[in-house]
């Protein structure tokens, strides 16, 4: 008899709720499961269903005081829970950079100055004769003015002969000055 709380983090949108699967995950938790299985039910295992954050969010507080999920921060990543509450996860890079809200390691990347190692994901200097931002892998260095490459995945930068000719960027395929060609 009487009132029964909804499980941690989840309410009811009407004040005359009559039973629990009239109860729905709120500031952004979702059910512990994929489905909508009312929260009344037990998972295989037995357990209650409760409301956790989603991928690429985790448990904190906002400004009024309420337990939300927010997104992970820059340089961390939360995967899929898989029915587990967890916690953002810092990037294995040191200094590592990347999307709000990220979902796996393969979004972390690398700070200004450096690139991300397709090979390993360590971060490398950013080599001579190339501009790196953030996140900058070997397909995205930004040469400069009288640089060229072989192709977009090589880190090694050569310096043009006639440097004028050479107009660097990102684009391989657009390097040389109208009226110029290379190799």
């Amino acid at each position: 008899g009487g009132c029964q709380d909804c499980p941690l983090y989840a309410t009811t949108s009407l004040a005359a709720a009559t039973d629990l699967s009239q109860c729905a995950c709120a500031n952004g938790f979702v059910p512990s499961t994929n489905d909508s299985i009312a929260f009344d039910s037990t998972t295989s295992s037995g357990e209650r269903f409760r409301c956790i954050c989603p991928a690429g969010t985790d448990r904190r507080g906002d400004a009024q005081g309420n337990v939300v999920c927010g997104p992970c921060g820059s340089g961390t990543y939360k995967p899929e829970p898989n029915g587990q509450e967890t916690t953002c996860e810092a990037c294995p890079q040191q200094d590592a950079v990347g999307p709000i809200g990220a979902t796996s390691e393969e979004q972390c990347g690398c700070p200004a100055g450096q690139y991300k190692d397709p090979l390993d994901a360590s971060c490398r200097a950013c080599p001579l004769g190339a501009r790196c931002v953030d996140e900058t892998v070997p397909t995205t260095l930004n040469l400069t003015t009288g640089r060229w490459r072989t192709d977009a995945s090589s880190v090694k930068i050569e310096t043009c002969v006639h440097p004028a000719s050479c107009l660097g960027g990102v684009n391989t395929s657009g390097y040389c000055a109208a009226g110029h060609t290379g190799p």
